[in-house]
């Protein structure tokens, strides 16, 4: 670091040399390395060095895949949409019902996801919020929380139904009609099928 310069003066200087990919890598990296010495000292849990680095790049991927721009056709199709989601909530056309998911990876065990439908006049219908064991990638996590919000939907026969979801990969998943027998591509399948339930 040099002498006389405190850790923020060092950080400062790294990050003006740096692109975005390397301060984001830089940055979960540290973020790992806190979890597992927090882990280490408060839960006893051994450190497994070979793994901090890698386990710490995969979480990255997976939160910058979420974070993917919808696919071209896509963008064209829903522009006004997109621009409009960013001012706040947009009531579907007269009697239709919105449902609008998110979800979350928690941390390490568990996964939470949650929706709300809404009518046309902005009423709350229906709220669902719910938190899993285990893990999985986000996008996974945001089909779940579509496809609980359109078990609800069907239960108290609420349709006609627009899903409006945050996760422009997943939206692009659904639009493509490749079948995928990965956990995602069930999931996406569930999801069509609920669909048409509506």
């Amino acid at each position: 670091m040099g002498e006389g310069r405190t850790c923020m003066e060092w950080l400062r200087e790294v990050w003006s040399i740096s692109s975005l990919d390397q301060i984001q890598q830089f940055s979960v990296i540290l973020w790992n390395l806190w979890k597992e010495r927090c882990n280490h000292l408060f839960n006893n849990r051994k450190i497994d060095e070979d793994q901090i680095i890698p386990e710490a790049i995969g979480w990255l991927q997976a939160f910058l895949e979420a974070q993917d721009p919808p696919i071209s056709s896509y963008v064209a199709q829903n522009q006004q949409r997109s621009s409009s989601a960013s001012s706040g909530w947009i009531p579907p056309p007269e009697g239709t019902f919105k449902l609008n998911s998110d979800a979350g990876v928690l941390n390490q065990t568990g996964v939470g996801f949650g929706c709300v439908i809404r009518d046309w006049e902005g009423k709350f219908c229906g709220v669902m919020a719910k938190k899993e064991r285990g893990s999985c990638r986000p996008i996974e996590a945001e089909a779940k929380a579509i496809v609980m919000g359109l078990c609800e939907a069907n239960r108290r026969g609420l349709g006609p139904l627009m899903v409006e979801s945050d996760c422009q990969l997943l939206i692009g998943k659904l639009e493509n009609g490749e079948t995928n027998f990965s956990e995602l591509g069930v999931c996406c399948e569930d999801i069509k099928k609920l669909a048409r339930c509506n």
